[in-house]
């Protein structure tokens, strides 16, 4: 086992966020899909996260705005990585150990469309989404 596992559960517990955001285009379904990220004022942290479990780094300039706020640095991973990662975090997380159990079913979805009903299935993530918020 990696031994950042556990210390990547601690910190996405304080400071991640499983999100299933939806992607609505005009005269198309709906598309949905799997996002995690953690965001801190510390880059070191956030590299760990990135460089250990892929992803990608970004810098919200909250110092742009407000001159007392720092830069916040964001990892984001999305779709069967942060599936991959949430799956290995998993029985080391307390906090959100909720949110990736809904994370995990939802991700279990992708692929249903194929020789389904494809109106069933986007409710069906639709549902998942509505529990996550």
């Amino acid at each position: 086992m990696n031994p950042l596992i556990p210390y990547a559960a601690g910190l996405f517990d304080g400071e991640g966020c499983v999100s299933i955001p939806v992607l609505r285009r005009p005269g198309r379904m709906d598309r949905l899909s799997l996002r995690v990220e953690m965001g801190m004022t510390n880059p070191e942290a956030v590299l760990i996260m990135r460089d250990n479990f892929g992803g990608s780094m970004h810098t919200n300039h909250h110092e742009k705005r407000n001159k007392n706020h720092r830069p916040q640095f964001m990892w984001i991973t999305g779709s069967s990585n942060g599936a991959k990662f949430l799956r290995a975090i998993q029985p080391f997380s307390i906090i959100k150990r909720l949110e990736i159990e809904v994370a995990l079913e939802f991700q279990e979805t992708i692929g249903l469309k194929r020789g389904g009903n494809v109106d069933d299935v986007i409710a069906l993530r639709h549902r998942f989404r509505k529990r996550l918020s």
